[in-house]
């Protein structure tokens, strides 16, 4: 009996193969209906693990693409929410321009601020309009006046602003209807010059374009008048003024376009 074991024991290929044609042999001479018990207790065993798994595997895919797919849903969703906001936003601001703007006389043209002037202080920006944009136009905001356009080149346009050098504008006291004229010097704030010592100008005074100028036109606000002081060997009053703009958060303007061509300022 040791030899048989030892001979198979050295002929495992044969040991088997000759195992596998007796269970064949054995198999082939059953009854139908054991065949079957006998097929499917081998299936059971030895190929059902690997069909679960693959099904697991499979949901498990599908699973993962379908989440994906959600996660991307979801990403498109939050972009397109924030451009309704954003929209929605602009177009309340635009809609607040609107209210105190001169409608009848000028053309409003909506734009978009794309870039800040790079220098050490920002006196001139970027903007984009859905329409070609001509120099020399005031620019304008909710809050009051931003600058004037002093180059272009069709929709795009380089805007000098009011508290930069290259804009200055005529001026008028809301309050006393006093005129000057407001210009920037040094700093953040604004100035109001050529204002004679007999007019009178107090802290808290509204300032707001006179019309003057063939630029700007009446009615816009410039600014709050902070600080009046005159000094006997002056022949003016030295005025600062606090722009009503908001010059480091423009977003939208708004460019007005008279019906004539205006000529500078």
């Amino acid at each position: 009996m040791k030899w048989v074991t030892s001979l198979l024991y050295r002929n495992k290929r044969f040991s088997l193969f000759l195992a596998g044609l007796l269970f064949s042999l054995t198999l082939f001479a059953l009854p139908l209906n054991q065949k079957t018990f006998v097929c499917n207790v081998l299936q059971n065993i030895f190929y059902w693990p690997y069909w679960s798994t693959a099904g697991i595997v499979a949901k498990v895919i599908s699973v993962h693409e379908v989440n994906t797919a959600l996660q991307a849903e979801l990403v498109r969703l939050k972009l397109e929410r924030i451009t309704f906001e954003e929209n929605k936003l602009e177009n309340e601001r635009f809609r607040e321009m609107l209210e105190f703007l001169p409608v009848a006389e000028f053309e409003i043209i909506p734009a978009h601020v794309i870039a800040y002037d790079q220098g050490r202080r920002s006196s001139s920006l970027a903007i984009k309009g859905n329409r070609e944009l001509g120099r020399f136009l005031p620019v304008v905001d909710e809050s009051g006046l931003v600058g004037k356009i002093s180059a272009s080149t069709g929709r795009v346009a380089t805007v000098s602003l009011l508290i930069g050098p290259n804009c200055r504008v005529a001026a008028r006291d809301k309050q006393t209807r006093s005129l000057g004229i407001v210009k920037w010097q040094s700093g953040r704030d604004l100035y109001l010059d050529d204002v004679a010592l007999d007019n009178k100008v107090v802290i808290g005074d509204t300032l707001i374009s006179s019309g003057l100028g063939g630029v700007f036109p009446k009615g816009l606000i410039i600014g709050v008048v902070t600080g009046v002081s005159s000094k006997p060997s002056r022949f003016f009053r030295e005025i600062t003024v606090k722009p009503a703009v908001d010059f480091g958060s423009l977003d939208n303007v708004m460019v007005l376009k008279p019906k004539s061509e205006p000529s500078g300022d």
